[in-house]
């Protein structure tokens, strides 16, 4: 048998310690736990082909699995307050590979606190490295605002603007979701290698930009612009604009000699100016010999200046452009990134090498860090989610213009769960002749239909040639079987209806727009699905379900 290929495994991280929202990661926006959505949203994805939680938490992990997960725990010195994503990524990447003995090409970090992520998001931040050979990649929003801070940058004089060149020190690095911080943006692999230069281009809507070493980084804003280069030759230059005073060094009112040059020439600061750390000059004296030109000038300047404000970080407050006028900005919404396995093992954190970056539908970008964001979140999913539609009602049932395929599961579905077993252990089961008329009406109005279970079973087999309905048995994993045959049959899942009884069917509801339980299906199966028959299995419920979708009387 040849080996199986790469995996493209997707990990959510879900501790059970959050603060800002206690059991956050089960909390439940459209009646569907956000670690469920996470889980949901992944199976949904045509490239991934693993998702794993992880987790130190018993409640989520059952979660989790119903939602089709495979659970990694996590142990307790990566799952405090401090802990970071990476780090959870990290020690799920090695479990995974140790439990499946499949090697995995691209890895996935995915956030359940992100609760409108959709399929499609992930699939297109995964084909960005699995496909078109990014090294790393992330989710943006197009952002339009003006982004300000209170206060003046760190070490520069007042009024002084963020592109004038604020230390590295100040500047954001990259977020760990979990409360926690993870490591700096644009840090160097722990080989001591520098990072690559900037070097942005364009790739359908994705726009790829490799990170420049943390000191090119102090020279200016570090802003993703779409379709603009953020090298060095586009970052503010050190020189000072015509008529403006060098950095360092405050400029004087006409007539007046700089505060610089009095300490220079020993003469007194104003006796009034306060102490600028710890060098400037103070109550009449001189600055000590060989003190910055800097501090001089701040002591000089805050002697007169009005308290601090405001500074701008994404702009020059000096210069208001239209909105058509400015350069797009881009904005990492915290939902999913995609990394090369090795490099991130290698990186040890999220951006490194060429990142490509995955634009999103702004509308949806929403991370829930507050009991506000949850509530907001749950107003918004009636309006958000895939399976929401302002014509149809909650309750209301599917019909032809919602689907293009029914697939079905068989034991306890099409019958009514029992087995009878004769002396040479031949099994016997009863089907519904209701349903043999109503899966031939559905395949009669050009529905795709297919029978999948994990029972291999010659009973299962014969069925399906009665019905004249292809057969999918002695299947392990469900969900990978089920998205398999919508790719090779060009289906899209969120137009699928899904019937089953069990657990086992649980991946499969994650995956498909239309999850259906029979009336006698186990109650977390009953809870998961968007419609239940009244009929129980193996009494009619495909028949019931074909009226659904044609009406009472099947009619073409």
């Amino acid at each position: 048998m040849p080996a199986r290929p790469p995996a493209v495994l997707a990990v959510i991280p879900a501790r059970g310690g959050s603060k800002g929202v206690p059991a956050k990661n089960l909390a439940e926006v459209g009646g569907v736990p956000l670690v469920a959505r996470a889980v949901r949203a992944c199976r949904a994805a045509r490239l991934v082909t693993d998702v794993v939680v992880s987790t130190d938490d018993p409640a989520i992990a059952a979660t989790a699995r119903g939602a089709g997960a495979v659970v990694v725990h996590r142990p307790p010195a990566i799952a405090g307050d401090t802990a970071t994503s990476e780090a959870a990524v990290l020690h799920a990447l090695d479990a995974f590979e140790a439990m499946s003995g499949t090697p995995v090409g691209t890895v996935l970090l995915v956030q359940c606190t992100s609760p409108f992520l959709t399929g499609g998001d992930i699939d297109a931040v995964a084909a960005a490295v699995a496909e078109d050979g990014a090294d790393s990649a992330l989710t943006v929003a197009p952002f339009h605002g003006f982004v300000w801070r209170a206060g003046e940058p760190d070490g520069a004089l007042p009024g002084e603007s963020w592109r004038g060149g604020e230390p590295a020190a100040a500047l954001p690095g990259a977020r760990g979701r979990e409360d926690a911080e993870s490591l700096p943006l644009g840090r160097p692999a722990e080989s001591g290698a520098a990072a690559p230069a900037c070097a942005p281009r364009r790739a359908g809507d994705r726009a790829a930009v490799e990170l420049p070493p943390p000191a090119r980084v102090a020279e200016g804003w570090t802003g993703l612009r779409e379709g603009g280069s953020v090298g060095a030759e586009s970052l503010p230059s050190a020189r000072p604009a015509e008529g403006r005073a060098p950095r360092g060094e405050f400029a004087p009112a006409e007539g007046e000699p700089s505060a610089a040059r009095l300490a220079e020439s020993g003469a007194a600061a104003p006796a009034d100016a306060p102490r600028a750390g710890g060098r400037a000059a103070q109550g009449g004296g001189t600055a000590p010999a060989g003190a910055p030109r800097r501090e001089a000038g701040r002591a000089a300047h805050q002697a007169t200046a009005p308290p601090a404000g405001g500074h701008g970080v994404n702009h020059d407050r000096s210069h208001r452009p239209r909105r058509q006028d400015r350069p797009q900005d881009l904005l990492e919404t915290g939902a999913a990134y995609a990394m090369r396995a090795d490099g991130f093992r290698a990186a040890r954190h999220r951006f490194f090498g060429r990142t490509e970056l995955v634009r999103t539908d702004a509308a949806r970008v929403l991370e829930i860090d507050d009991p506000h964001d949850l509530a907001r979140a749950r107003a918004l999913a009636p309006l958000l989610d895939p399976a929401a539609d302002p014509a149809r009602p909650p309750g209301a049932l599917p019909d032809r213009g919602a689907i293009d395929a029914v697939v079905m599961d068989f034991d306890g579905t099409q019958t009514d769960d029992r087995v009878l077993i004769d002396a040479d252990g031949r099994e016997l089961v009863a089907v519904h002749r209701g349903d043999g008329l109503g899966i031939a009406a559905l395949r009669d109005a050009g529905l795709a239909l297919l029978i999948l279970s994990t029972e291999t079973n010659p009973v299962v087999a014969a069925r399906g040639r009665k019905l004249r309905v292809p057969v999918l048995h002695g299947v392990d994993q469900k969900d990978r079987a089920l998205k398999q045959w919508c790719d090779e049959n060009g289906i899209a899942p969120d137009r699928v209806l899904y019937v089953g009884n069990d657990v086992n069917d649980l991946s499969c509801f994650g995956l498909v727009g239309w999850p259906v339980a029979v009336a006698t299906a186990h109650r977390a199966v009953r809870d998961a699905a968007r419609a239940v028959t009244t009929a129980p299995g193996g009494s009619g419920a495909l028949r019931e379900i074909a009226s659904w979708i044609l009406g009472p009387t099947l009619a073409r």
